[in-house]
């Protein structure tokens, strides 16, 4: 969220920490993709990270739009921030939809980003870190993987010999995995 550039603000170093986050994403999640950002440009530039528990939608307990008010209204706990105002912002989002009613001027409506990569999720979850954890644990991270589309089905036999079936299963599985992988990985040749 930014203040609009015709406002006059109140330092030049206020500036530098106005950047805020607001996303629908979990807090803990957000969290590491916002440390991430910041690892990447080499400065710590977002000064707060408002997650889908800020989402309101003008019911108390009914998470849903974005509210450039709410915000407002915690910005103003900073002593740096007291002069903002929702008529002095505007936020960035490719929903369409993201800001209520009166607010919805203030939107700017950005094209979604359109990456995609691959789970590593092997190099995390091999053979030798399942070895490490009982039984109940790795029945669950099979389980899991499988069901997510992410492994082959028979995955959840671990070390087990596969039937001619089987196999011919996860030969089917692979291959509509590779289609499925260059279809997505095209995609972000597209959104550049």
């Amino acid at each position: 969220m930014l203040p609009r550039t015709l406002h006059p603000f109140p330092s030049s170093s206020s500036l530098i920490r106005l950047w805020q986050v607001y996303t629908h994403s979990e807090k803990r999640w957000a969290t590491k993709v916002c440390e991430a950002m910041e690892h990447i440009a080499g400065w710590k530039f977002i000064t707060r990270l408002f997650s889908r528990m800020d989402c309101r939608d003008g019911h108390p307990h009914f998470l849903a739009r974005k509210s450039l008010e709410h915000v407002v209204m915690q910005m103003h706990e900073e002593p740096d921030f007291r002069w903002s105002k929702v008529e002095q912002s505007v936020m960035f989002d490719d929903d369409n939809h993201a800001l209520n009613g009166t607010e919805q001027c203030r939107l700017v409506q950005v094209p979604s980003y359109d990456y995609w990569e691959p789970c590593p999720w092997n190099t995390t979850i091999s053979e030798e870190v399942m070895d490490k954890n009982d039984e109940e644990v790795v029945d669950m991270a099979r389980r899991s993987v499988v069901e997510w589309g992410i492994a082959a089905p028979s995955f959840v036999k671990g070390k087990e010999a596969r039937s001619e079936e089987e196999t011919e299963k996860d030969r089917k599985w692979t291959e509509q995995q590779r289609r499925k992988t260059n279809i997505l990985l095209s995609y972000n040749k597209v959104a550049k």
